[in-house]
């Protein structure tokens, strides 16, 4: 039988449940966010989901507080050197590096450019009922 798990080590598997919880109700709603699926889906049992939440609607109210907080757990990379930063428990470590602690891979933050010449405006900004709109600010 499995040991007791560390606090961070619970921390680490809540902020993972939330994340696949705010993907899935991102595109699905909160209807397609059931606890099988996502106990399936971050290869937890059903209680042990329910077991960092309580409740359906607890898990539902985290998602949305979860997802609220950042859209950073959408993005697939980052412009800083070594990626994207980690996200647990609903935030990021400040980095302890000089000036702001990270640093800007120009290869990157280049190709980047070169897709927000190409696309545009951030996507989530988008209103798919008015084609064509984009949020100036």
């Amino acid at each position: 039988m499995a040991g007791r798990r560390t606090d961070a080590e619970a921390r680490d598997t809540r902020s993972r449940i939330l994340e696949r919880a705010a993907d899935i109700a991102s595109v699905e709603g909160l209807e397609g966010l059931t606890i099988g699926r996502l106990a399936a889906d971050v290869g937890l049992s059903k209680a042990g989901v329910l077991g960092h939440f309580g409740s359906k609607q607890e898990l539902q109210l985290a998602t949305l507080s979860f997802a609220a907080d950042t859209h950073y757990h959408h993005l697939v990379d980052d412009v800083i050197i070594g990626g994207k930063m980690v996200y647990r428990d609903g935030s990021i470590a400040v980095p302890d590096g000089p000036g702001l602690g990270v640093e800007l891979d120009r290869d990157r933050m280049e190709r980047y450019a070169e897709y927000y010449r190409d696309v545009g405006n951030y996507v989530y900004d988008r209103d798919p009922g008015r084609p064509g709109w984009y949020p100036l600010i």
